[in-house]
């Protein structure tokens, strides 16, 4: 497991957001699936904590991932961090 990333902007982190940029709308389970991602959990790690299957932890990646306009998780946790989303 990957070491965990701070969950809270740095201050350059913050000051990054343009002005009239919008966060997305992300639904209570993509928030849980998210903060699980900054801790560095896996996908079996999410999925055995928040009882689901792996399958819907993927989906539940791939609509952040939709959203936060990224195919990365580092690029995932950089823009939710940058737009105060964690």
């Amino acid at each position: 497991m990957a070491a965990a990333e701070p969950l809270t902007p740095t201050p350059q982190e913050r000051a990054q957001v343009p002005d009239g940029v919008l966060r997305p709308s992300l639904s209570p389970r993509e928030r849980d699936v998210l903060r699980q991602l900054a801790r560095g959990a896996t996908y079996a790690d999410i999925a055995a904590h928040l009882y689901v299957s792996e399958n819907t932890v993927k989906t539940h990646v791939s609509s952040l991932y939709a959203k936060l306009a990224v195919s990365r998780r580092s690029d995932a946790l950089a823009v939710a961090r940058t737009l105060q989303l964690l």
